[in-house]
């Protein structure tokens, strides 16, 4: 397991704030009316579903005093750190290095500086926390954007204490004892952070983000004649879709695809010009190298998304518009969400060896490191980071009131779970996905929904699996066309192009709705936040489903399967994992085309 002293700026960043991609995605007017879903899938695909499980009574025995060092959120105050003093240690040790003192001498001095830099990480985490919670806030928005524009420099004297390390008589030593193996290599061939003009981009970038951040913050339009809160226009005409379509949302992407969209062709530019300052040939090349440590390559992942594309798409698109298949999710208040979730950990822990999912979930409630409120100031969007300085995750939740709230929650509750088994150290996208999606279908699994809706829920897990494969892997075929265009050129309305030419490719294209195809994309976070991250969806997806089929087989065979990956997660590589744990990877010749009969034999 490779080990960085900081997990800095916003390109490393998205390593801990880890989204689900639940932003809201506009689809055309076109679909028709949904009809409920019929009894059951395929019968021959799975067993149905027993009657739901006994009611239970869950324990009110959450003792806090078994973890004395715990502090609540609540009680967490903001302190903007002393990024003078944590450059100046670095450059200390980095000097300790260079003048020849032992590896245990070395040792010593790294893990010195662990509280300074877990205290920068910390109150990074917090100010970002702060601003999503109220995107109106200036103080947490300025503390947010100096410190994003501090990690770059703070990342440029960590990168010349690896150089020093790298070249040091015990960097054998070091590497076993603290770094990974070969992690330290790396520096002695590339510079990243240590090239200035990298630095200044990395700020720029950083800056460029905060911005299109700061226009989520209580969007308007005009509307019969007034300026409007969207929120407020979408929470009133909900299911109207005449005045939704026809009025509200082209409203909407005019006032503000132009805007977003300028600011993309601005990150763009800046990230290529960031891979190409360091010597990659691509951004995507540097991106998979360097900011997410993958063990496949860029090439790969286009090959896996043609395949998509070719054999995926058109099924789901042929379900999409079934009168055999239901899409919607039925309301459900969040706390009515937040009970059936803790009742399926509590049978969850009762059936596997060693797990505290309960005890999990107690403690993340009992020190408030979570947000699920509701406001209209809040950034869209759900996530999960982690507080080093306090080894503690935090979940963040905009709900939407609805059964995938429950879906939701479990997805980022499996991410919290994941922190707190392997101490945040499993920083590898692709596995980290594993274990939120996997833990939506274990938890449903587990839940005490009465039959027919357990039922309806486990075809939505479904159907939900095969649209992260279509809609992701059309979001990483998107974003990788964007980045081989011609920087020197690129416009808003070029980049809208490209998104209509993708949908076009996919099956999605409405029909009479150029608006729609060319502007929706401005409203996917991870364009402009963490790029090239879409495609780490696809890979854990398909993972997930095995975990999903196993369960749905036979219960507790999933649940088994997730308990030994996530164990292992912290110390293999995403294909050593799955090799590891026989599972089938993403990558094996013909997996996508076996992933479309599962799905249609399945669902049809």
């Amino acid at each position: 397991m490779k080990r960085k002293l900081l997990c800095l700026s916003a390109l490393v960043l998205c390593l801990s704030l880890l989204f689900t991609g639940c932003n809201w995605v506009i689809r055309p007017s076109d679909d028709p009316e949904r009809p409920k879903p019929t009894d059951s899938p395929d019968p021959t695909h799975s067993p149905k579903p027993t009657d739901s499980p006994e009611p239970i009574e869950l324990p009110d025995d959450f003792d806090p005093s078994a973890y004395p060092d715990a502090v609540a959120f609540s009680e967490i105050e903001y302190q903007r750190p002393d990024v003078q003093r944590l450059i100046a240690e670095i450059n200390d040790t980095t000097a300790l290095i260079k003048s020849g003192a032992t590896g245990e001498e070395i040792l010593d001095a790294i893990y010195a500086l662990e509280p300074y830099s877990d205290e920068f990480s910390t109150m990074d985490s917090v100010s970002y926390i702060c601003y999503c919670e109220n995107l109106s806030d200036t103080f947490y928005k300025e503390e947010y954007d100096y410190l994003e524009n501090q990690a770059p420099l703070i990342q440029q004297a960590l990168e010349l204490l690896y150089e020093a390390a790298a070249e040091c008589p015990d960097k054998e030593m070091l590497e076993e004892e603290y770094f990974g193996d070969n992690f330290l290599d790396f520096y002695l061939e590339h510079d990243i952070y240590t090239n200035d003009e990298f630095v200044k981009l990395a700020q720029k970038e950083a800056k460029l983000q905060t911005d299109y951040m700061q226009l989520q913050e209580n969007q308007t339009i005009m509307f019969n004649g007034e300026e409007c809160l969207l929120d407020d226009l979408m929470e009133e005409y909900e299911g109207d879709y005449n005045t939704l379509y026809n009025s509200i949302y082209p409203a909407y992407f005019a006032k503000y695809n132009a805007s977003m969209g300028e600011i993309y062709v601005q990150l763009v530019q800046t990230r290529q010009a960031m891979a190409k300052t360091v010597g990659y040939d691509s951004y995507a090349d540097f991106a998979y190298e360097y900011n997410y440590g993958r063990d496949y390559t860029p090439q790969m992942a286009r090959e896996y998304i043609e395949e998509i594309c070719d054999e995926l798409a058109p099924l789901y698109m042929s379900l999409r518009y079934s009168d055999e298949v239901n899409l919607e999710y039925d309301d459900m208040d969040f706390d009515t969400v937040i009970d059936t979730l803790k009742r399926a950990l509590y049978r969850i822990d009762s059936a596997a060896d060693d797990a505290t999912f309960y005890e999990f979930f107690s403690f993340m409630e009992y020190f408030e490191l979570w947000d699920a409120t509701e406001s209209s100031s809040k950034m869209s969007g759900s996530y999960e980071t982690y507080l080093p300085t306090y080894a503690e995750p935090f979940v963040y939740i905009s709900p939407t009131g609805t059964e995938s709230d429950f879906m939701t929650l479990a997805h980022e509750f499996g991410h919290f779970s994941d922190s707190m088994i392997n101490d945040n150290e499993d920083d590898s996208l692709d596995k980290c996905e594993i274990f939120s999606q996997a833990m939506e279908a274990i938890a449903l699994s587990y839940s005490d929904f009465d039959k027919k809706t357990v039922e309806r829920l486990k075809t939505l897990k479904l159907l939900d699996l095969l649209e992260v494969f279509v809609y992701q892997g059309m979001y990483a075929d998107f974003e990788d066309r964007v980045y081989q265009l011609d920087p020197d050129t690129i416009t808003v309305d070029i980049i809208n192009d490209t998104y209509a030419d993708v949908v076009r490719d996919y099956g999605m294209y409405a029909y009479g709705m150029d608006w729609y195809n060319k502007q929706v994309w401005v409203d996917i976070n991870h364009f402009f936040i963490a790029p090239d991250y879409i495609i780490s969806y696809c890979t854990s997806a398909d993972v997930a489903l095995q975990i999903f089929s196993l369960e749905d087989q036979q219960k507790g065979d999933g649940l088994d399967k997730y308990m030994e990956m996530i164990e292992l997660a912290g110390e293999l590589d995403f294909l050593e994992l799955l090799d590891r744990t026989g599972m089938t990877s993403p990558f094996d010749d013909d997996r996508v085309n076996y992933l479309e009969s599962y799905f249609e034999d399945a669902l049809k």
